[in-house]
């Protein structure tokens, strides 16, 4: 990162990850798979979560991407938040990564314990045996991503066979997920390092997605947050009647939604948390 800090401190990749990675919402009350065990056709695979979405009533093609969203978006999520609040990159090993199934049915988590990390030459890690030592901050992000888009490639190739959905539709929930890891959380230590960070990881040449998510830090009456806006859609819309005389009520990071709109929704929920504290 540009400065030499972690946002969030550890000592070690092993100790970081206990204090920072984000936890499964129901505690370990639902199951942690791997990927051979999503791409079976069984419970709790993909597709039998889009096979529960679509028989409670969501169309096929937003099952697809919100099945994507919960699988690759996750996984992103979660390497994305280690980029920018610890500066390390994990390179995801997709024989032996695990995701966390919620008791409901939706991924909510990811072990990165058995991915390896990346640091560059400047960061505090770097004389540590148990990570890898990058030539540059390029070939760290580089390792990073392509641990993601090798462990994501075959997921997203069997969501696209379920549903009437594009491969670029898919991607983009992976790549809105790296955005997205650092949005919705006023208490993260803001710094301008960690939105570089995720877009310099984002903009890399062997990325498979089309859309390019917006993130940025806004200062409000509270202090300054990471606010954004999703690149891709996860045509949530579709499942929604449009009142009388109304709109569609869009999510509020949709890209059907202005910036400005996307940012004001976005500030007045952290404005509400804040009054509640």
């Amino acid at each position: 990162m540009d400065s030499l800090d972690l946002l969030l401190v550890g000592t070690s990749p092993s100790l970081w990850l206990s204090a920072h990675q984000p936890k499964p919402e129901d505690g370990e009350d639902g199951r942690w798979i791997n990927r051979d065990q999503l791409l079976t056709g069984s419970d709790p695979s993909i597709e039998h979560m889009h096979r529960r979405l679509v028989d409670e009533g969501t169309r096929p093609a937003a099952a697809a991407n919100y099945v994507a969203e919960w699988v690759g978006g996750t996984l992103a999520g979660h390497v994305g938040y280690a980029l920018a609040m610890g500066g390390v990159g994990f390179e995801v090993d997709p024989d032996r990564v695990r995701w966390h199934v919620h008791v409901d049915g939706w991924t909510d988590a990811v072990d990165l314990s058995c991915a390896r990390a990346i640091v560059d030459r400047l960061h505090p890690w770097a004389t540590r045996h148990d990570v890898d030592v990058a030539d540059t901050r390029e070939e760290m992000l580089d390792r990073t991503m392509g641990g993601v888009v090798r462990t994501l490639w075959p997921v997203i190739e069997a969501i696209r066979a379920l549903a009437r959905v594009g491969r670029a539709g898919l991607w983009n929930e992976v790549v809105d997920g790296f955005a997205m890891s650092i949005c919705f959380d006023r208490t993260l230590p803001v710094h301008p390092a960690a939105v570089r960070m995720l877009l310099d990881a984002i903009g890399r040449p062997a990325r498979p997605w089309k859309a390019t998510p917006t993130l940025e830090i806004s200062t409000a009456t509270f202090g300054p947050c990471y606010v954004g806006q999703k690149g891709g859609c996860c045509l949530a819309y579709t499942n929604r009647s449009t009142p009388p005389g109304g709109d569609v009520d869009f999510c509020s990071t949709c890209r059907f939604r202005t910036w400005d709109d996307c940012k004001s929704r976005q500030l007045g929920r952290f404005r509400e948390q804040t009054s509640q504290a």
